[in-house]
This record gives C-alpha cells, structure tokens and sequence, in this order.
C-alpha cells in the first residue's frame, strides 16, 4: 500500500508540473524551442515512473486474488 501512495503522490505531481510548464511554453502539441522539448522529456519520464509505481502493486494484489481463487 506505500507504493500505491508514493505512486499517486508522483502522479499528483507530474499533474501539476504538466500544467505549470504548459501554462509557461503555452498549449501547443509540438514544442516551440529546445528547452520546451527537454521539459517535455522529463515530464514524460516523472509521469512513466509514477505509473508504473502505482500499477506494480496492484498486479501483484491481483495476482494474489487469482491464486486464492484457484485453491
């Protein structure tokens, strides 16, 4: 269950991020300049790294839930 919580509080935060740096470089499906790009980059990482951290946990309790089925 922490990671559950690690992983929603990283996506809470990658949430936030990807307004405030789409509020500074503005709404545009492509980027305008490199350092628009390269934050573009990173937010994409910060929101893989969330969801992959919150959705390990709950494989795993699926998991759990179908070996307990087949018994």
């Amino acid at each position: 269950m922490k990671k559950l919580k690690i992983g929603k509080t990283i996506i809470i935060i990658w949430c936030i991020l990807f307004i405030i740096q789409n509020t500074y470089f503005g709404w545009n499906f492509e980027p305008k300049s490199e350092l628009e790009s390269l934050t573009d980059n990173y937010i994409k990482i910060i929101m893989f790294i969330g969801w992959v951290i919150y959705i390990l946990p709950l494989v795993k309790i699926y998991e759990n839930k179908v070996k307990k089925l087949k018994k």
